[in-house]
């Protein structure tokens, strides 16, 4: 409406009553859109940040050396990690021993989603 008058004569017309309170409704009816738009966009916005807090996935990772037989310590394959056995007897049988283990490590992996 104000853009098919002058401003001069648009001052006139705000004087009448009728017109005036068309006036008003229109700037009423803009601000009620903006508004609703903006109470959209924040609806909009609670609800994705909700559907990110609901998606959180846990991941627990499992990884086995091997085997470890009954009545055999838990620290059983800690040997496969050794590389000074020093000399002497000992040093055989704990490299032998090393190679044993070694042959039956079995790694695996595996991954749980939640």
């Amino acid at each position: 409406m104000n853009a098919k008058l002058f401003p001069g004569e648009f001052d006139k017309l705000r004087e009448i009553g009728e017109v005036r309170a068309v006036i008003l409704r229109e700037e009423q009816d803009k601000k009620k859109l903006i508004r609703a738009w903006l109470v959209t966009g924040i609806c909009a916005l609670l609800g994705l940040i909700q559907l990110a807090q609901d998606t959180t996935i846990a991941q627990f990772q499992y990884r086995s050396e091997g085997v470890v037989l009954t009545g055999e310590s838990f620290a059983v394959f800690e040997i496969i990690g050794d590389s000074q056995f020093g000399s002497g007897p000992d040093a055989k049988k704990s490299l032998k021993r090393q190679q044993e283990m070694i042959a039956r490590i079995d790694e695996q992996y595996l991954s749980v989603f939640i």
